[in-house]
């Protein structure tokens, strides 16, 4: 079947599903919010149920690049009585949904480590593109099995060589999903309601954690990203993030980085999910220039009906565009958590969802009281720019009231430390408004403005007040010119100085144009058209996207094919030029949003910090810093090279004091489009005080093939503190 469902109204919040669905996405909005919502289009259902061996509760699916397919795992179709069973758990099938190969993990009871019968239950698959060696996780015997493709090279054939790890030996009793992405494995614990990350020791192998081998291990919470029981879970490897979802999820497929904080929640709930159970990144069926994401749901678990057979995949798109409506959730139709209170605005008791009264879709949001309260209930619009214009906009309806109250619509505008810096009315009710009328204004953000609260502001209230459709949109061509930049004007010496001279142009005021007395525009049953647009979409960029690996990572076996650059510790007099084109987020390490003391972009590392001890340009630089010897990478992904082109790097480093013997590398690993390594080339080794700040400088030309690559600092045996600061990359 094909569809093309376009989702209303909505940024929404939803997946939970039992299935397989395909999302082909934009590059991901970063969400400063914990509540940013996103919708999307439903553009093929694909029912797995149907197939001449059909898949009856689709529980894992995993891109297989080399065979250009996708390969699902179904946990549940040898359960007794069988009644589909035709000896194959795992099928293979094109992006379109047709059905190209079966094979097994399964023969019969007990299971071995042999290539055909090692689990029952192969709950979550993945695989490790640069070897084909795939990866099953079985939430029966807590188990993680690795399937090497022996030497015929070919899957699910006599001479493969299964390997097995015990995921109880580092707390995961539930292991429902598993994903693989540079060098590490992330596998969901269901019932922990956690993400552990594995990565293996210095043998380079995954076989357990000590004693049995010696992988590391570190995990995070996923209740607090909305997904209680994580079933679920898949790399977009566009972005270097986590997707994941499963059953209490509401309906929402959760994207988060790779250290566990938030990025996005996308709407699904147009689909119906039920039983939620794998997700993967994947080219499109419609378009294999893009990537979407598939999604698996079993529907109706055997356990409830032993011959049921209705799994399917759902292919879903995401639209590209620029954001309109800035809000989360404007027309208060989310409430995932289901206290009836709509996501994304404030936690008030006294301001609920309502289906008695909506000025468009089924939902409106609706503030009670009946003692005299008052109280203040607001929604977030992020990345306002200082001067530029913004449409705001309110529907406010009021049934016949002999209450004297106010409810006012204003805007509270916020700079960098959320601190109120203004405040502009749009409008103010009083009475009764006789059907849904309109608060409207055209505003100005003033100087210093990042972000902005849509406030309701409710005094004496006695009486019922529904809204609905609020809007915070920028206005076409009013964005300023931004003239701020961080330039480094000086010549550098052991304690280099810099300038940091950002000019603001924004010398306007906020406009206030409401008026005071409400006009009402529409009878109780409204007929006009919002001006809240159909889909917004929030799409904050102040904290992009990290693409990195955010735990320890042991030194990568390939070999660098050009020698390093040992910089001497006297600093250069005059500093190579910083390339034009920077490709690198945060390349001063400024920026942290949400607060957690590291630099956006370079990883969720608690052993590299923003620091403000030390710094070569502006108030912020990096820090590595630990006293246990430690090992561990700390990279940013930067995406869309050109194989053969030249490109340049250039990056700070002062390193104090210090007797510890260590290694501090500067490293460009280039990687294909299914993310193996080409090659990796070391721009300087440090291993020891450096006397100042040192710039570290080379260019390189991208190997054949390659369309990315990871920036990276790697450290190993680090027992002191090493600064860096001002790193450049691009052509």
């Amino acid at each position: 079947m094909m569809y093309s469902i376009r989702v209303r109204k909505w940024i929404g919040l939803a997946l939970f599903i039992s299935a397989i669905v395909v999302l082909a996405l934009a590059a991901p909005m970063p969400a400063k919010s914990a509540d940013i919502l996103q919708g999307a289009l439903l553009v093929r259902t694909i029912e797995t149920s149907a197939w001449s061996s059909p898949s009856t509760d689709p529980s894992g699916i995993v891109w297989w690049p080399s065979r250009g397919h996708l390969l699902i795992s179904d946990t549940e179709i040898d359960q007794p009585p069988r009644p589909f069973w035709n000896g194959a758990n795992l099928f293979e099938m094109t992006t379109a949904g047709n059905l190209v190969n079966t094979y097994t993990t399964f023969t019969s009871n007990p299971t071995s480590l042999t290539w055909n019968n090692f689990t029952s239950e192969p709950a979550g698959v993945t695989m490790n593109p640069g070897n084909n060696h795939f990866f099953f996780s079985d939430d029966g015997d807590q188990m993680i099995f690795e399937v090497n493709p022996g030497a015929d090279g070919q899957f699910n054939t006599s001479d493969d060589i299964i390997s097995s790890i015990d995921t109880t030996t580092f707390g995961n009793n539930d292991p429902e999903d598993i994903a693989f992405w540079q060098d590490t494995l992330y596998v969901s614990d269901g019932t922990g309601s956690r993400i552990y990350v594995i990565n293996p020791g210095v043998n380079g192998i995954f076989d357990g954690v000590p004693p049995t081998g010696d992988d590391t291990t570190t995990s995070f919470d996923t209740k607090i990203l909305g997904v209680p029981d994580p079933e679920g879970i898949g790399i977009n490897t566009d972005a270097g993030t986590l997707f994941m979802l499963g059953p209490g999820s509401g309906n929402a497929l959760v994207e988060a980085t790779l250290g566990g904080t938030l990025v996005r929640k996308i709407d699904i709930s147009f689909i119906n999910p039920i039983w939620v159970a794998g997700v993967t990144y994947a080219p499109s069926s419609m378009n294999p220039a893009l990537n979407n994401i598939y999604i698996a749901d079993r529907v109706i678990d055997n356990g409830a009906d032993p011959n049921e057979n209705d799994g399917r995949v759902y292919e879903i798109h995401i639209e590209d565009g620029p954001p309109s409506n800035l809000l989360a959730n404007p027309g208060f139709e989310f409430d995932t958590n289901h206290d009836n209170k709509p996501d994304a605005w404030s936690n008030e008791n006294r301001f609920t969802q309502s289906t008695a009264l909506a000025h468009s879709g089924s939902i409106s949001g609706k503030h009670f009281a009946t003692d005299n309260s008052g109280y203040t209930a607001k929604g977030t619009a992020y990345n306002l720019t200082a001067g530029a214009t913004y449409a705001v906009s309110a529907w406010v309806n009021i049934p016949p009231t002999s209450d004297t109250f106010t409810f006012k619509v204003d805007v509270n505008w916020r700079n960098a430390n959320d601190s109120s810096i203004g405040i502009t009315t749009i409008k103010t009710y009083s009475a009764a408004t006789s059907g849904w009328d309109e608060a409207t204004a055209n505003l100005v953000a003033p100087s210093g403005a990042v972000s902005a609260h849509l406030r309701m502001v409710v005094s004496s209230l006695n009486t019922t007040v529904y809204v609905d459709d609020m809007v915070f949109k920028p206005v076409t061509g009013s964005m300023p010119t931004p003239t701020a930049t961080k330039t480094l004007t000086n010549t550098p010496t052991n304690t280099p100085t810099a300038t940091n001279t950002p000019t603001s142009t924004a010398t306007n005021t906020p406009i206030n144009t409401p008026t005071e007395t409400a006009t009402p525009t529409a009878t109780d049953t409204p007929t006009n058209t919002p001006t809240a647009t159909d889909t917004p979409i929030n799409t904050p960029t102040e904290t992009p996207t990290p693409t990195v690996t955010d735990t320890p990572i042991n030194t990568p076996t390939n070999t660098p094919t050009d020698t390093p650059v040992v910089p001497t510790n006297t600093p250069t007099n005059t500093p190579t030029s910083v390339p034009s084109g920077n490709l690198l987020l945060n390349p001063g390490f400024e920026l942290d949003a949400n607060n957690n003391g590291r630099p956006d972009n370079w990883g969720n590392n608690a052993r590299f910090t923003r620091s403000n001890e030390l710094a070569l340009a502006g108030s912020f630089a990096g820090k590595h810093f630990d006293t246990a010897n430690s090992n561990y990478n700390i990279n940013q992904t930067v995406n869309n090279l050109t194989a053969g082109a030249t490109y340049h790097f250039s990056g700070w480093v002062n390193i104090p004091a210090t007797s510890d013997s260590f290694s501090f590398k500067i490293q460009v690993r280039w990687q294909s489009p299914t993310n193996s390594n080409l090659r990796t080339d070391t721009i300087a080794t440090y291993t020891g005080a450096t006397n100042g700040w040192v710039q570290a400088v080379g260019s390189r030309v991208a190997p054949a093939g390659a369309t990315h690559a990871l920036v990276r600092m790697q450290v190993t045996n680090l027992n002191a503190t090493i600064f860096a600061d001002e790193f450049s990359f691009g052509q």
